[in-house]
């Protein structure tokens, strides 16, 4: 965990260290906003595929352990059946739900109940493709099935021989807003709320937060220095 204090009187170095102007402060309620952005922006990185390997969130150890503690596995979620037929889940009550990982659900058929069945993410181009080839449609027997992404659900192609009860999600959730003391907000005192991530991210998260600052305040030396340490730190 970092202590938000922490990030704010380091944010006042990096940025009066290059700014034109010695005396320069930004305000509490600013730095909150740039924190809280930039752990969003440091997730998505994370996640894609921006790193020299072109490889994305799981590709090696320390991306994993970057992201670990953001990890929720097996969380139960109820799942939906379309007027005509077809399985669905919707994604909108898990308020904390931010990148899908992977998913698989139980299902039942005569005498076999609480099948495991494995959830196979598939593009909604290719899946045509995938439900004609026998190799790869859904299958009970198996226990295998495919499922894609639409408007925040997860559309689920299934065995229509069996039925299903449960769907079981492991995903990336939101990291927790990060909060300073010392401003008014909406009428009240604001808390601390350190960040949750962990210690040895701080580098990376702080070049992310002085870069946006950075740019609002038209440092372009400093927008620079963030951007080449950013590369540097995959």
């Amino acid at each position: 965990m970092i202590s938000s204090e922490h990030l704010s009187k380091r944010i006042d170095q990096y940025v009066n260290k290059a700014g034109t102007n010695d005396n320069f402060k930004i305000s509490l309620p600013d730095k909150v906003r740039a924190i809280n952005s930039a752990q969003l922006i440091l997730v998505k990185r994370k996640m894609g595929l921006n790193n020299v390997y072109k490889m994305g969130f799981e590709s090696f150890r320390k991306r994993y352990d970057d992201l670990d503690f953001l990890i929720k596995s097996n969380v139960p979620v109820d799942i939906k059946q379309h007027d005509v037929q077809g399985y669905y889940v919707d994604t909108k009550p898990l308020l904390d739900y931010m990148f899908y990982i992977k998913s698989w659900c139980s299902a039942t058929r005569d005498n076999c109940t609480d099948r495991r069945i494995r959830n196979y993410l598939v593009k909604r181009t290719d899946l045509e493709n995938f439900l004609k080839d026998y190799n790869y449609r859904p299958s009970f027997d198996w226990q295998e099935q495919l499922v894609t992404f639409a408007s925040d659900q997860i559309e689920i192609y299934h065995d229509p021989t069996c039925k299903l009860n449960k769907l079981y999600l492991d995903y990336i959730r939101l990291p927790k807003e990060v909060d300073i003391r010392g401003y008014r907000k909406g009428g009240v005192d604001s808390q601390t709320i350190d960040c949750e991530f962990p210690v040895h991210l701080e580098d990376e998260l702080l070049d992310i937060i002085v870069e946006q600052l950075a740019m609002s305040t038209l440092d372009q030396g400093q927008v620079q220095f963030s951007q080449s340490r950013q590369q540097r730190n995959e």
